[in-house]
């Protein structure tokens, strides 16, 4: 079956159904050549119409039932399925007056399909009926569709990219004639992947009806001012492919994306001594530095949006060094910033955000969606569009957790805290950990949490600062963040990051996205920890202040520490 619609305004959209023998849902009256229910034609058109019926029956001994209807009715789908079963070698055009009440449609379909496939089907409706449809005239919509069943048709139905690597979302062949497209155009035209040096080998698929006009079949396909060609062949009696290997193309020397990549087609019948052209085809390219690494390719599909990211940025690159500065440029907050639209070419450009939220996200399509993230959510995000490039986790990078050694029971601050140089406090932990600062914090019963307790604003956003009952301790503005000027500082458990495993000019060994900042050295990362903390949250006293009890619990702090209070743990 083809069916082509027109919603309300008047946006074109295209359903296709395989037809297959179904029971009948519902039962019908038998189906005259001809039907009008609604009085949709005058009656001089309905004899033209079915003169043209009558013409195709003759001659090629097919049935040709013709249905128009004012008003939807319910199960056009079944109702076309029916009709089709009540006979063979039957065509049925059903034709649904525009409207503002409903959804107009034209359907053509049959069980001929050896003699008219259905891209043939769908380039009758499509190409030949629709453009009549729109202005209404009816008559002719039908007459001029009739009239193809006489004609040779000659259709481009698909085209597959042989070798490329799967994208989720994308499936063979990754560009095809479809009434379920959601452009709809009648096309579904996929996102294709291969890594640069690579040749990509496009194999189309050319349907036809009716006797060719020589045997001597070759494909020829024109793209970016080339073109190519290769030895066709007929197959099923009703579709041309390449007798070999498909239309080979040279993907280049570095990463590239090439959006709307265009390739027309035309076929042969004497040997390439004259050429017809058949259409056009277009497909947005990825070309990546090398093969993705695991666990894509192996386990788990290619994501479209990093690779619109990584490929995006890294134009014209050729190796790890350069691409991977370029895809950090937007992370670092001297030079970039990051939004949706960098990833979804949606025209969303709100910024990206670290702990812009109360409830953060921690994984990066996450991030992208809520555009705020905590630093699991931008370590990923960096270290998956680098993955689909082809670096690989363990040999090209690490990531990184920055952990307190006594991670049970302490928590991390990462600058900036400040500390008086009078400590008001001594609590000792095992003898060996002596805590020299002390605040109060209010205490929940209901819900007690060995977590510092942040202040949010009116609208319940996070201003970076925290809620102290009293406080000696206390939080300055800090290192800025992706999105955020202030952002929290404190970590209960780590906070991770991403290490560089290979060298070149303008790389430094540690990056972190959340922050958008690099640090050379370990000893440079670790500096960035300007204390350790611990919640008492088992214990709560009673105070007065300002006149008023309140119940809080004890936070004690050190900033006395070394690399044997912090840990870097790989993975």
């Amino acid at each position: 079956m083809f069916i082509v619609g027109i919603e309300k305004m008047r946006l074109l959209y295209l359903i296709c159904l395989t037809i297959t023998a179904l029971p009948l849902l519902c039962q019908h009256n038998p189906i005259l050549p001809f039907k009008d229910y609604g009085d949709l034609l005058e009656p001089l058109e309905e004899g033209l119409v079915q003169n043209k019926a009558n013409e195709v029956t003759s001659l090629k001994g097919w049935e040709i039932k013709i249905v128009t209807h004012t008003k939807a009715i319910p199960q056009v789908e079944q109702n076309l399925q029916d009709w089709i079963a009540q006979g063979s070698n039957t065509v049925v055009f059903y034709v649904l007056a525009q409207h503002s009440g409903g959804m107009p449609v034209i359907a053509v379909t049959s069980d001929l399909e050896s003699a008219l496939p259905q891209p043939v089907r769908q380039h009758i409706a499509q190409e030949i009926m629709l453009p009549w449809y729109i202005v209404t005239d009816y008559s002719t919509c039908l007459q001029e569709g009739i009239e193809a069943l006489l004609s040779d048709q000659l259709v481009l139905a698909s085209v597959a990219f042989e070798g490329s690597y799967p994208i989720d979302g994308v499936e063979e062949p990754q560009w095809q004639l479809s009434a379920s497209s959601e452009a709809g155009n009648g096309i579904i035209a996929g996102a294709v992947c291969y890594k640069r040096q690579d040749v990509m080998e496009l194999r189309p698929t050319f349907s036809f009806t009716g006797a060719l006009p020589g045997s001597s079949i070759k494909i020829k396909a024109t793209a970016n001012d080339a073109t190519y060609t290769v030895d066709g062949a007929v197959y099923n009696e009703s579709t041309i492919q390449p007798s070999g290997p498909g239309i080979e193309i040279s993907t280049g020397e570095s990463v590239d994306y090439w959006a709307d990549f265009e390739v027309e087609w035309s076929l042969s019948f004497d040997g390439g001594g004259s050429w017809v052209e058949v259409g056009a085809t277009t497909n947005d390219i990825y070309l990546t530095l090398d093969i993705p690494a695991p666990p894509y390719i192996s386990s788990r599909e290619l994501d479209e949006r990093l690779l619109y990211y990584s490929c995006n940025k890294g134009k014209g690159k050729d190796n790890k060094v350069d691409l991977f500065l370029s895809i950090w440029k937007s992370f670092d907050l001297s030079t970039g910033g990051l939004t949706p639209n960098d990833f979804l070419n949606n025209g969303d450009y709100r910024g990206l955000s670290y702990y812009g939220t109360p409830n953060p996200e921690t994984w990066w399509k996450s991030l992208i969606n809520s555009r705020d993230g905590q630093c699991t959510s931008w370590t990923s995000l960096l270290t998956e569009a680098m993955i689909h490039q082809g670096y690989e986790s363990g040999v090209d990078f690490n990531r990184v957790r920055v952990d307190p050694v006594n991670g049970a029971f302490e928590g991390l601050l990462i600058k900036n805290w400040h500390f008086p140089s009078a400590p008001n406090a001594d609590y000792r932990i095992r003898d060996t950990i002596v805590y020299q600062y002390m605040n109060l914090m209010p205490y929940d019963q209901a819900n007690p949490s060995s977590e510092l307790q942040p202040e949010f604003d009116n609208q319940g956003q996070p201003t970076g600062k925290y809620l102290w009952v009293d406080k000696y301790v206390y939080d300055l503005p800090g290192i800025p963040a992706q999105g955020n000027l202030n952002p929290i500082s404190n970590f209960s458990n780590f906070h991770q990051l991403v290490k560089i495993n290979f060298q070149g000019e303008g790389l430094r060994e540690f990056y972190d996205p959340s922050y958008g900042i690099t640090y050379a050295t370990e000893l440079e990362l670790r500096a960035s920890v300007d204390g350790l903390f611990v919640v008492d949250v088992f214990e709560p006293i009673t105070v007065t202040v300002n006149g008023q009890e309140r119940t809080a619990v004890t936070v004690y702090f050190r900033n006395d520490i070394d690399e044997n209070d912090i840990e870097l743990i790989f993975n």
